[in-house]
C-alpha cells in the first residue's frame, strides 16, 4: 500500500510539472495608469505704466568714466616640436654643412623648434632635456620631421650666423 501511494505520488508530481511546461503563457495585461490631469497655472499680468516725464539729467564730461581699452599683448605661439628622422644627425653651432658639430644625435632624439633660416633649410633646435644636457643648435630641415607647418616658425637671424 505504501508503495502504490509513492507510485501514485510520483505519477501525480510528472503530470504537475508536465501541465505546468506545456501549458500557454498568459499575457499580463497592463494596469491603467493614471496621470495626474495639470491644474491651469496663474500667469502674472505685466501692465506698463508710464513714469512721470521727469527729463533725466545727463552727466557731465568730468563725472564720464573714461574707458581706455588695454593694449593687447602678442599672443606667443605654442611650442613646436619634432625629432631625428631615422639616422644619425649633426646638431652644428650655425646653419651651413661648413660649420661646427655640437654634437650626433641618435634617431628618435626629441627636439623643440625654436625657429627657422631665412630659407627654410634649417631650424633652430633645443635638444630637451630627456635626452641629456639641453643644447641648442642648428639642424638641416630635411633630418627633422615634424607635424607642423615649417613656415609658422619665426626667421631666426644672430644666432650662430655671421
Amino acid at each position: 500500500m505504501q508503495r502504490r501511494l509513492g507510485v501514485i505520488l510520483m505519477l501525480w508530481v510528472w503530470i504537475s510539472v508536465l501541465l505546468v511546461g506545456c501549458g500557454s503563457q498568459a499575457t499580463p495585461t497592463p494596469l491603467p495608469i493614471r496621470l495626474p490631469t495639470p491644474s491651469p497655472v496663474d500667469i502674472p499680468t505685466v501692465v506698463w505704466t508710464p513714469r512721470s516725464q521727469t527729463r533725466i539729467q545727463e552727466p557731465t564730461p568730468a563725472e564720464t568714466a573714461i574707458n581706455v581699452a588695454p593694449t593687447p599683448t602678442p599672443t606667443p605661439l605654442p611650442p613646436m616640436y619634432g625629432w631625428v628622422k631615422p639616422f644619425k644627425a649633426r646638431l652644428r653651432a650655425a646653419p651651413g654643412l661648413d660649420a661646427n658639430v655640437i654634437d650626433v644625435l641618435p634617431a628618435g632624439t626629441s627636439l623643440q623648434l625654436l625657429g627657422r633660416s631665412a630659407d627654410g633649410q634649417w631650424y633652430y633646435v633645443r635638444v630637451l632635456p630627456l635626452q641629456g644636457d639641453e643644447k641648442e643648435g642648428w639642424m638641416a630641415a630635411e633630418v627633422i620631421a615634424t607635424f607642423v607647418d615649417p613656415d609658422t616658425l619665426p626667421v631666426v637671424e644672430g644666432k650662430g650666423q655671421s
